[in-house]
């Protein structure tokens, strides 16, 4: 172990600052187009707003008013209520099957945004309704008895909407009526403008009826006084706190800062580790005394510091912006000292984790050009963390915090918006997440820049006839990585759409449930062969060596003696992520079915048949392509697409911390067999011990029987590797 020279470090950062800062182009993009760029931004946002206000009104929503009633009486009683600046109301216009058809057609052309058609039925139940109201207005004879509606309009036909334009309902309540008398609205989802128009035209109508009610009373000689609507009073608590708008900044801040450091810390790390590639002076660091740890560090700080500064110009100047923006809008205020200096101090960790890994992308890119390319890929794995938060339905608990960057984000939500209490107790676990994520990035940058054959890859030239010798030339005895990646991604986007192409009714009994998992299983086999012939040997690429006894038995005895923690390790993920109802039901009927065939074919299909197909392709040919990067690629590496190929996500990430064990297994090992028995033990006690005797199942899982069982697995392991 080489001893941590900090004069050389301190050299080597100053030598990729100095190659970075020496550029004023860099200078100006990281600390003077920030500074420019929102304030213009915000400068033509008003100047359209300005431009919108005091010019032209924007084009009004046109609403084509049918009815099959007395289109001037509809007119009439349109005009209770004034029609919303942002609609045109056409004259009502007396129409039947055939017209109503054609305004409807209009909708698709964007002729007009909505058409509202009026049954007569309905006019005529409003002016019945409106005469009986006058009539309580008598004092000396006792109001008569209120008749129902088929008894108001039981003279008019109950089918005056044209019956072949009315869609039908697919129980959303999607503008069809629930009776005759009331108005059908017609629009589309297709275009923006009738959606909006629908919404306006809904309000209208909602102010309406309003009207509508206020003249029955009155018609019925009811005093004002018994006709008045008690006010309410607003009062906004954030408002005293000096917290007005910052649901806004705690949804928008967040997200920008991680996107600023993310893109700073790339296309920096892009520059330093492929810069020198390009440049010819890796060979000139490499052979310098500084060590390969001391370079990554170093590089590291390197492009740390241009994206932290970054990140700080554009922050400071959204918040001048925003500073100046207050004045015109008053409902926002100036976001929390506490949530800015919150912003600012997860910079920090943030640029740290970026910066290690762009590096070991960086590192791993032949050329600068491939290395932009893995931004999208690195996006697509970032983007859904960092909206998740965004989910009205995701709050800060101790389970969202463990989510990498999620709970850094949610975390710095709860402190823009002042709530403090929740937020520090929760920073020790969103911390610890944030300091692991950093040292696997970390040394997984150092792993890489370690091995000399990544670093001096050379760019290839790929052509389909390159492309097809090198799957079928056949001289290497391991998979291409990329192959291995590829197939595992194929089979988790497989083993998703599974469930909607697979008929339903198979899953209902016994012989379609057992034929799907066997056919399944078969298919997973068959693919790692077809991987496997790609090398000079299949019997290597999938690991096929033989084993010694005692690693077969370690194999078996490591599934016994892990066992009683993985049922633990089960027990604490669903307590922390519960499973949803349905899913919960949906598990109990599978296990339901399976127990009502035969008990041997049921274990042969769920046991030993994955316990084989399975470790053939994760632990075989994917875990072998992963191997040429490095070994713990390969065992963390193939553990995550093994785990994330079971649709479940409780279930998936067990498994993926028993893909690491079976991993582990063979790396010592040497040969799948022990990984085979183990998830065929494994299986098999899982299927077997909550049937023959639950209580058995249960004591297993005390805290002294999973300590001893953890402690002898760990000996046995080490036995085995000796061997």
């Amino acid at each position: 172990m080489h001893s941590f020279h900090f004069s050389i470090f301190r050299s080597i950062v100053r030598r990729e600052l100095r190659d970075q800062l020496r550029d004023r182009r860099t200078l100006f993009l990281v600390l003077g187009m920030p500074l420019l760029l929102y304030p213009l931004l915000g400068f033509f946002m008003f100047k359209q707003t300005e431009l919108q206000t005091s010019g032209q009104p924007s084009a009004k929503y046109r609403v084509s008013i049918l009815t099959s009633g007395d289109p001037e009486r509809l007119a009439s009683l349109l005009q209770w209520v004034e029609s919303p600046e942002q609609l045109t109301f056409s004259d009502p216009i007396a129409a039947d099957e055939t017209r109503l058809a054609e305004e409807t057609k209009r909708l698709e052309t964007g002729e007009c945004d909505t058409v509202w058609f009026f049954p007569n039925a309905l006019i005529v139940q409003i002016d019945s309704q409106l005469t009986q109201a006058s009539s309580f207005s008598s004092r000396s004879s006792p109001p008569p008895q209120t008749p129902s509606t088929s008894e108001t309009v039981s003279d008019v036909p109950k089918s005056d909407v044209p019956k072949g334009s009315i869609p039908k309902n697919d129980g959303q309540n999607d503008g069809v009526p629930s009776s005759t008398e009331a108005p059908v609205i017609y629009w589309t989802t297709a275009i923006q403008r009738s959606m909006l128009s629908r919404q306006a035209v809904e309000i209208f109508w909602n102010n309406w009826n309003t009207a509508y009610r206020t003249r029955r009373l009155q018609a019925a000689a009811v005093p004002d006084s018994l006709t008045t609507v008690l006010p309410t009073t607003h009062v906004d608590v954030a408002a005293w706190r000096k917290l007005r708008g910052a649901a806004i900044w705690a949804q928008i801040l967040p997200m920008m800062l991680i996107l600023f450091v993310m893109t700073g810390t790339f296309h920096a790390a892009t520059d330093i580790c492929t810069g020198d590639r390009e440049r010819g002076t890796l060979e000139t660091l490499l052979t310098s005394p500084a060590t390969r740890l001391e370079i990554v560090v170093a590089r590291l700080v390197a492009v740390a510091i241009p994206a932290i500064l970054t990140a700080f110009s554009n922050l400071c100047s959204i918040l001048i912006c925003v500073a100046v923006a207050i004045q015109k809008l008053p409902i926002f205020e100036y976001p929390p000292t506490v949530g800015i200096v919150a912003i600012l101090v997860a910079t920090i960790p943030l640029a740290i984790f970026f910066s290690a890994t762009s590096i070991a992308i960086a590192t791993f890119a032949r050329n600068t050009r491939e290395a932009q390319l893995y931004l999208m890929p690195l996006l697509m794995v970032v983007l859904p963390l960092i909206l998740l938060p965004m989910m009205t339905t995701v709050s800060l608990t101790w389970q969202t915090a463990m989510i990498p960057l999620s709970g850094l984000v949610l975390l710095l939500q709860q402190m823009i918006s002042g709530n403090l209490s929740q937020t520090l107790a929760m920073l020790l676990p969103v911390t610890l997440v944030m300091l692991a994520g950093i040292w696997l990035a970390i040394f997984t940058a150092v792993s890489l820049f370690r091995q000399e054959s990544i670093l001096f890859r050379t760019a290839d030239t790929m052509t389909f006839r390159s492309f097809w010798l090198g799957f079928t030339a056949r001289q290497e005895s391991r998979p291409h990585w990329s192959l291995a990646v590829l197939t595992g991604v194929a089979v988790i986007v497989a083993m998703q759409l599974a469930g909607f192409l697979i008929p339903e009714h198979w899953a209902t009994h016994w012989g379609g449930l057992v034929t799907q998992t066997a056919v399944t299983m078969l298919l997973l086999a068959g693919l790692a062969l077809l991987v496997g012939c790609t090398t000079a040997s299949v019997r290597e690429a999938l690991s096929l060596r033989r084993a010694s006894r005692l690693a077969l038995l370690s194999g078996v005895g490591l599934a016994v003696l892990f066992h009683p923690a993985i049922l633990v390790l089960g027990q604490w993920v669903e307590w922390a992520y519960p499973l949803a109802p349905e899913v919960q039901t949906a598990l109990e009927g599978v296990e339901r079915i399976l127990a009502s065939g035969p008990a041997w074919i049921t274990l042969l299909v769920i046991a030993v048949l994955p316990g084989i197909c399975e470790e053939m392709l994760f632990r075989g040919a994917i875990f072998s392509g992963l191997r040429r990067i490095g070994p713990v690629t390969a065992v963390v590496g193939s553990a995550i697409l093994f785990g994330a190929a079971h649709t479940v996500m409780q279930q998936s990430m067990t498994v993926t911390v028993i893909g690491v064990v079976l991993g582990l297994l063979v790396l010592r090992t040497g040969s799948i067999f022990p990984a085979m028995l183990f998830h065929m033990t494994n299986n098999l006690l899982a299927a077997v011990l909550p049937h023959w005797n639950e209580s058995f199942a249960e004591r297993l899982q005390q805290p002294a029987v999973v300590v001893i069982g953890l402690v002898l697995g760990v000996i046995l392991s080490v036995k085995a590797s000796a061997h």
